[in-house]
C-alpha cells in the first residue's frame, strides 16, 4: 500500500512540475503547439507518460482544447489560457490544471476568485464528500468575492 501511495504522489509531483513548466512558457509569441510538446517531453523525461494530451484552451474555449500538429497559434498578450496536464506513472494518474493570463493582469480578480474557490473546496476533500457539496462551496466562495 505504501508503494501505491508513493507512486500516486510521484505522478502528482510530475504532473504539477509539468504544469508549472507549461505555465512559465505561456508568454506572448509562444507557440501553442510548442508549449504542449515541451510539457509532454518533460513528463516523459521523468519516466512517466502524458495521461492525456496537454490541453491549452484560450478565452472562450472552456476546456480540453488540444493543439494538433498543424496548430500555428501564438499566444497574445491578454489571452486567458487554461492549461490542463496529466501524468501516468505505472497505473497512477494525476490531473492538474491552472489558468494563466498571458503578459497581463487584466483578469487578476477573476483568477484570484478561482484560486480562492479552489482552495476553499480543497479544505472539504475527504472520503464520502459529494460533488454537490464541493460545487456549493465553490459557488459560495466565488459569490462572496463578487
Amino acid at each position: 500500500m505504501v508503494e501505491d501511495a508513493d507512486r500516486w504522489r510521484r505522478a502528482g509531483r510530475i504532473g504539477a512540475q509539468a504544469r508549472d513548466l507549461g505555465a512559465g512558457l505561456l508568454v506572448p509569441g509562444a507557440s501553442r503547439r510548442d508549449v504542449a510538446e515541451e510539457v509532454e517531453r518533460y513528463i516523459r523525461s521523468q519516466g512517466a507518460l502524458p495521461a492525456f494530451p496537454t490541453n491549452l484552451s484560450i478565452d472562450q474555449e472552456a476546456a480540453h482544447f488540444t493543439p494538433d500538429p498543424e496548430d500555428d497559434y501564438r499566444f497574445r498578450t491578454g489571452d486567458l489560457v487554461k492549461l490542463d496536464v496529466g501524468a501516468h506513472l505505472e497505473g497512477a494518474i494525476s490531473d492538474t490544471a491552472l489558468t494563466v493570463e498571458v503578459g497581463s493582469d487584466r483578469h487578476a480578480g477573476l483568477r484570484k476568485a478561482a484560486r480562492v474557490a479552489q482552495e476553499s473546496a480543497g479544505t472539504l476533500l475527504k472520503d464520502a464528500v459529494t460533488t454537490r457539496e464541493l460545487s456549493l462551496a465553490i459557488e459560495r466562495s466565488i459569490r462572496a468575492q463578487g
